[in-house]
């Protein structure tokens, strides 16, 4: 019989349901576009009226994910995004089926780790 409780102990200083967002090579109404979506859906730093500065090059936050989340609708983009995603492959699983329903996903590179996984995706809009 497999237990299925999720495991308390942090993964590299996030917790079990975590997972760290970057967002790069993007404008920052795009970058707006990925962080609404996922702050319709999940408990973040961020804030659902948070903007990304203008000026900035990557925007950052962690995203605690629940696997009872929401499905988003589709989204659109100017342009496509990239995201590095980094935390547990349970929490990353959850946050990669949120993206997928939102946007049109592609994997570009993967790191495998055994409690940790690092993922770039290339998302571009849906619609």
């Amino acid at each position: 019989m497999t237990d299925h409780t999720r495991s308390t102990t942090p993964v590299h200083g996030y917790g079990p349901t975590a997972v760290g967002v970057t967002l790069s090579a993007c404008a920052a109404q795009d970058a707006a576009t990925v962080f609404a979506v996922l702050c319709a859906a999940y408990e973040t730093d961020r804030g659902p009226d948070d903007r990304p500065a203008e000026d900035a090059t990557v925007w950052l936050a962690t995203v605690d994910v629940t696997p009872e989340a929401p499905r988003p609708a589709p989204a659109l983009l100017t342009a496509p995004v990239t995201a590095d995603l980094q935390g547990g492959h349970d929490a990353l699983d959850h946050l990669r089926a949120t993206l997928d329903a939102a946007f049109e996903v592609t994997e570009t590179s993967a790191t495998p780790g055994d409690q940790e996984h690092v993922v770039e995706l290339r998302l571009t809009g849906r619609g």
